[in-house]
């Protein structure tokens, strides 16, 4: 792979990507692999836990507030194998692609988390991956918030100049819901979770679409699940649709 915006780094059996402008590159193997060292930073108090289908880590180091995540298969084959991909498939560099993405993303004025470094371990022939972003700070996903209160007409305006943002750039996100979309307490939106996404030079019409309809079902699926449960969601069908009404 050839990279734009990150340093490799090669350290026996493991390869590191840096992003150069935040962290130094002429530092020993353990200043890097300490940043994902999810044992040692689990036994530190300032650690918080994030459980989705892995765990996400948030974490500080070097004087940064960071997020710590591993690459884990979904589907039938997760049964099997958990966090391992074949060296040779074409998905098996998913951390050094999204670290690249991002900051390609970030550059160009999308809110997105600045990608800080990324890991690819070996263990012939299969690979592990692991990525550290920076924290977008004082935030809460849309799920959270809206269990608590209804999104702001600022809110609802920034959500859409950025959704409108993603498109601009012909990013195809594979995977946008609510849990995806963060607000700040400066009312600003953020997309965070770029695995497995691209920039998609023909991207058109239906590509758009595909990517509102996924989030739209993202929003009815969650609004169900807490009707369901006697739990308040504030949010109508109808401000779904004019939400996604791009």
């Amino acid at each position: 792979m050839r990279f734009k915006s990150g340093f490799l780094i090669k350290c026996g059996r493991c390869d590191y990507l840096i992003n150069r402008s935040i962290l130094p590159t002429d530092k020993n193997q353990d200043y890097y692999a300490s940043l994902f060292d999810d044992k040692t930073l689990l036994t530190q108090d300032s650690t918080h836990v994030i459980c989705g289908r892995g765990v996400t880590l948030l974490f500080e180091k070097y004087g940064f507030k960071l997020v710590l995540r591993e690459y884990l298969r979904g589907g039938f084959i997760s049964k099997f194998i958990k966090k391992s991909y074949l060296a040779f498939s074409a998905n098996a560099y998913r951390s050094f692609m999204e670290f690249e993405l991002l900051n390609n993303l970030y550059a160009q004025g999308l809110h997105v988390p600045q990608a800080v470094a990324a890991k690819v371990s070996y263990y012939f022939p299969m690979v592990q991956n692991k990525i550290v972003t920076q924290q977008i700070e004082h935030s809460s996903n849309l799920d959270t918030i809206l269990q608590e209160r209804e999104l702001t007409a600022v809110e609802f305006t920034a959500i859409q100049e950025q959704l409108c943002k993603l498109f601009e750039l012909k990013v195809k996100h594979t995977d946008l819901n609510i849990k995806n979309i963060l607000i700040d307490n400066s009312s600003q939106a953020f997309i965070i979770d770029f695995d497995k996404c691209y920039i998609k030079y023909d991207f058109n019409h239906i590509d758009k679409e595909q990517i509102l309809q996924r989030l739209e079902r993202s929003f009815m699926k969650q609004k169900h699940l807490h009707e369901v449960a006697n739990r308040k969601f504030f949010i109508t069908n109808e401000q779904i649709a004019k939400l996604i009404k791009l």
